[in-house]
C-alpha cells in the first residue's frame, strides 16, 4: 500500500491541480473526480487498492455464487470478501492518511503501523486468552475467517456496517487534509 500510494508532494500538486480544475468548469468536465481517482498516477491509490482488492476476491465471489465453497455457502464467502475489501480500504486510507503527514520517514512510519494494525489486535486478543469464538471483536482483526463461523448473520451486519463508518471518517478525513493541502499549495 505504501509503495502504491504517492508520495506526499505528489499529493500536494494533485490537490492543488483538482482545485485549479474546480475553479475552470470548462476543464472539469473533461477530467472529472472519478476518472482521476481510476487513472490518475497522482491521485490518492485508496481507488486503485479498492480496485485490486475487488480484483482478488472477484474468483471467491464468483466461485461462491457457482457453489464451488461448499463449506462457507455463498452467503459465507460474501461475507467474507465484504469483511476482507473493508479491512483492506481501512488499511489503505491509514496508510494514505500517515503518508500525507509532514514527519520525514512517512513510508517507514506507515509499514509500522500497518503492521501493528494487522498483527497488535491479534497478539492482543491471545494474550488476553480471548478466544476466536467467544468474542465478535476478532471481526475487526485479519483473523475474521476464524470468527465468522460462530457469529450470527446480525453480527457480521453490524460488524460490516462499524467497518463502513470507520472507513468513511477515515475518507473525511483524508478528504480534509486534501483540501487543505490544496488551498496552501
Amino acid at each position: 500500500m505504501a509503495h502504491l500510494s504517492p508520495s506526499r508532494q505528489t499529493l500536494l500538486d494533485w490537490a492543488h491541480s483538482r482545485r485549479e480544475q474546480v475553479s475552470h468548469p470548462q476543464d472539469f468536465r473533461k477530467n472529472t473526480l472519478v476518472s482521476d481517482l481510476i487513472w490518475g498516477e497522482k491521485s490518492p491509490a485508496i481507488v486503485a487498492i479498492a480496485i485490486n482488492s475487488v480484483i482478488v476476491v472477484a474468483p471467491l465471489v464468483i466461485g461462491a455464487l457457482l457453489g464451488i465453497f461448499v463449506n462457507f455457502g455463498q452467503i459465507g464467502m460474501l461475507v467474507l470478501a465484504s469483511f476482507f475489501v473493508s479491512l483492506m480500504m481501512i488499511y489503505a486510507t491509514i496508510t494514505q492518511l500517515i503518508l500525507m503527514m509532514k514527519t520525514p520517514k512517512r513510508s517507514l512510519l506507515a509499514i509500522a503501523i500497518l503492521v501493528a494494525a494487522v498483527f497488535l489486535p491479534f497478539t492482543i486478543l491471545a494474550r488476553l486468552g480471548i478466544n476466536y469464538y467467544h468474542h465478535t471483536i476478532w471481526l475487526f482483526s485479519i483473523f475474521f475467517p476464524l470468527a465468522i463461523s460462530f457469529v450470527d448473520i446480525n453480527t457480521m451486519f453490524m460488524t460490516l456496517l462499524s467497518q463502513l463508518s470507520i472507513l468513511i471518517l477515515l475518507n473525511i478525513q483524508l478528504r480534509r487534509q486534501l483540501r487543505l493541502a490544496g488551498e496552501s499549495a
